[in-house]
Order: C-alpha cells, then sequence, then structure tokens
C-alpha cells in the first residue's frame, strides 16, 4: 500500500521451502520478481514491506504469501530470423530473451549430418563465426533453453538458420597492393576472414614463374619467416585462400608485392635484428593468451589475462576441447591424442588468431 511522504519502499523476501530472508529496496510501492536473480520460478515467498519516511524507517506490515509462475518459460530463435540464409559469419542471431536467465544454450544439428553439438552463452544471441564447427554453406537445426536460479528449463522449438553459402575470397590487403616492403620482416596482411582455420598464400615469382605455397594459420606473413625461399629484388604476385568447416575456399584476386632491394636487406644488420626481437617482446606483453611450452608432448600451458572460452582444434577443423578457462595458467593434456598440429584459439567475439602448436 502506498504510503504518505515515503521515498523508499523496503520489501522482505521469505522463501517459504528454504527459509532464506532476503531483501530489496525501491523507490516506488511496486516490484517485479523479474528484477532479482533470487526469485526462482515456481517458488512461494511471504512479503512483507515497510516504508521510509522522512529518515526513518517504520515497521513492516503483515506478511502475504505471493508464488511465481510454476514453469520457467521455453525460448527459441525469433521468428524474424527464424529460416533465413545468414548474410555473414558475424551476423547476430537472437532467441526470445527469458526474465532471470544466466545462461543460454543454444543447440545446433547439422541437418546434413545430423551431428549435434551446444554452445552456452551468458546472452541471449550468438554468431556463427565463433564456432569453428560452424562452417560456410551448412543449414543448422538451432533449439535454446535458458537456465534461471540454478534449474535448466526445455528446449524451445527448434528453427533452421544456413551459414553463408559460399567461403568469402580474400586478397592482400589493399593498402599494401603493389608495395616494395621496407625489410624481408615487414608484416604482410590479407583481409580476415571469420571462422577460418587456415589461410594459404600462393606466391608467383613474376620473373621466372616459379609458384610457392605456404600455409599459415593467420592473416599475414613476412618473407623472413623463409629463409632461403624469397630473394631480395623480386616481385611476387601473390594470392590468398581460406579453409573453414574441412574445405577450401577460391583464391581471391592476385596483387603484386616486391621484397626489397639487396643493399637495403644488408644495410638492416643488427639494428633489425634488434627490432625484430623488441616487436616479439611488445606482442607477447600485449598477448591475451600465451602457450607454452611448443612443441610438446601433449602437457602444456594456456596462460589467459581473464576468464575466457578457449577452443583446440586439429588440421581439419575438428573441435577437440572447447571450455571457460580461467585467469592465469591453465594445464592442458593431449596426451591420448595423435602426434601433429593443432590450434588454440581465443573466443571472445574478435577475430583472434589461433596459437600454432606442434604435439610431438
Amino acid at each position: 500500500d502506498l504510503v504518505s511522504n515515503a521515498t523508499n519502499y523496503q520489501f522482505e523476501f521469505t522463501d517459504n521451502a528454504t527459509g532464506a530472508v532476503f531483501t530489496k529496496q525501491r523507490t516506488a510501492n511496486f516490484f517485479q520478481f523479474g528484477l532479482y536473480t533470487e526469485c526462482g520460478y515456481g517458488k512461494t515467498y511471504s512479503i512483507k514491506a515497510r516504508a521510509y519516511v522522512a529518515g526513518v524507517w517504520g515497521t513492516y506490515g503483515s506478511a502475504c504469501d505471493v508464488t511465481t509462475p510454476t514453469f520457467i518459460p521455453s525460448t527459441q530463435i525469433q521468428s524474424g530470423q527464424c529460416g533465413m540464409t545468414s548474410g555473414a559469419m558475424n551476423t547476430t542471431i537472437y532467441c526470445d530473451a527469458v526474465s532471470n536467465t544466466s545462461i543460454y544454450e543454444f543447440e545446433f544439428t547439422d541437418n546434413a549430418t545430423g551431428n549435434i553439438f551446444t554452445k552456452q552463452r551468458t546472452v541471449n544471441f550468438f554468431q556463427f563465426g565463433l564456432y569453428t564447427e560452424c562452417g560456410y554453406g551448412k543449414t543448422f537445426s538451432i533449439r535454446v533453453r535458458p537456465y534461471v536460479a540454478g534449474n535448466w528449463g526445455s528446449f524451445g522449438s527448434s528453427c533452421s538458420i544456413s551459414t553463408p553459402v559460399s567461403i568469402p575470397t580474400t586478397k592482400i590487403q589493399n593498402s599494401q597492393c603493389g608495395i616494395t616492403v621496407a625489410a624481408m620482416n615487414t608484416t604482410v596482411y590479407s583481409d580476415a576472414v571469420p571462422n577460418v582455420v587456415s589461410y594459404e598464400f600462393e606466391f608467383t615469382d613474376n620473373a621466372t614463374g616459379i609458384v610457392i605455397t605456404r600455409q599459415r594459420s593467420v592473416n599475414f606473413f613476412q618473407f623472413s619467416l623463409y629463409p632461403g625461399v624469397f630473394q631480395a629484388s623480386k616481385t611476387y604476385s601473390i594470392r590468398v585462400r581460406v579453409y573453414s568447416g574441412g574445405v577450401w575456399g577460391d583464391f581471391g584476386s592476385a596483387c603484386n608485392v616486391s621484397t626489397p632491394s639487396s643493399s637495403m636487406v644488408a644495410s638492416v644488420g643488427v639494428e633489425n635484428a634488434k627490432m625484430i626481437q623488441e616487436t616479439a617482446l611488445l606482442e607477447m606483453e600485449e598477448n591475451t593468451m600465451l602457450v607454452y611450452p611448443n612443441p610438446n608432448m601433449g602437457d602444456f600451458n594456456i596462460d589467459l589475462k581473464q576468464d575466457a572460452q578457449v577452443i583446440i582444434y586439429n588440421s581439419i577443423g575438428e573441435v577437440i576441447v572447447d571450455k571457460v578457462m580461467n585467469t592465469g595458467t591453465n594445464s592442458v593434456n593431449i596426451t591420448d591424442l595423435p602426434s601433429g598440429i593443432y590450434y588454440v584459439r581465443l573466443i571472445d567475439g574478435k577475430n583472434n588468431p589461433a596459437h600454432r602448436i606442434i604435439k610431438q
């Protein structure tokens, strides 16, 4: 009931099943259960209220029992996005929000293979580009369920959504097309593509026609990474393609990039070596994830600056680890897996490069 001149109201909730008590203050004489995470579904609370007037709290009035809705509501992909083909891997796809939900679990069923995987989010949306399992040209039947006050609700109705039909092409960035790099260790970038496991750079020596390819888990390279392969005073026509969902995309348009002259390479000397070392140290300081030792026998560490979701996948894109890891050092054991190349990637909505590790 409204009290004249009251500036605050305090509501005292007692869970009739557990006896747990908590209070909430409001400047208005009303509330909704959905405002408070303590209020779960299917619970009865004995509620009392008191008013704050002229700097003094009054006494509580008589208690009244009020019961929350019996069932956790189901949720589903919003109707406006159901049945669509996503325009890009980073298009945001939403489910209907449910009050007091702390986690949403999205269940993906690949309509072509029947494979099922689930992903949990603290928000009611996702992007296909967050998950390496979601390749291009695939259709997924997606269901969602909410987690409220320690209980999972039921999955809502399923909805089919398709990823973009084809893997996008990529190329050397426009700002570097046609340049002569200042040094052999100058970083040359291609345009980044979401949800990519590997980039393949194809180099054609314009003078001899010889073609060389090199694969990277990131969208950049330096000529100095391949001693004896690339020479000074050369022009290379470079194309790039990406690997996603077990399939290689098409090469994008070619771009000429020239290496520095022999005299420029020679003049770099000790100063350039010092610069390379300083740059590597700076990159390590700025990095949000460190993976070591590398190579390893299957036991290695992942250092994080904050809690984050981390995935580890093999050379064909199969995810073998997908978990939230804690700030600091996290120990990983994949000794039961075959020797070979694996990739570790931080999933935080950004286009983070994967860390390439070698299991011996």
